[in-house]
């Protein structure tokens, strides 16, 4: 066969999906697939009312379970941070004396990022799964 006229395309392999570079035209009318994953059409999910997109029941139903159990996940690593917090508390406690100040420092920024990083994590995660809610409701 002569391959000559045909235009080489290079192939793009990223996170196991494999990307043709071209003009799309090969990709009309077929679904979307990343990572092995279909992707639903919006209009399966979701209506327009007066202009505005509102989610059906289901797709509502569906967030609001994927909000609870990632708010879930957040509170079950508390004890993790806890514990962890109370490590190196007591680490500095009994062998502060041999670090270096900056060492010392290190630690205790580490231990507010980690304090402020939960915090926020529950916080928004508390947040979304009240929004949520309220819209089922």
């Amino acid at each position: 066969a002569d391959h000559r006229d045909t235009k080489y395309k290079p192939t793009i392999k990223q996170n196991g999906t494999h990307f043709h570079e071209g003009d799309g035209e090969d990709l009309i009318g077929e679904e979307d697939e990343v990572n092995g994953n279909l992707l639903k059409t919006q209009e399966q999910n979701e209506t327009l009312v007066d202009g505005q997109c509102t989610l059906s029941d289901d797709n509502l139903n569906m967030k609001y379970q994927k909000a609870k159990a990632q708010h879930e996940k957040i509170i079950s690593q508390q004890q993790a941070v806890i514990v962890a917090t109370q490590s190196a508390q007591a680490l500095l406690e009994k062998q502060g004396h041999h670090l270096s100040p900056e060492e010392k420092e290190k630690i205790h920024k580490n231990l507010k990022e980690l304090k402020v990083q939960y915090e926020t994590a529950l916080a928004e995660s508390e947040q979304k799964l009240k929004l949520t809610r309220s819209l089922q409701e």
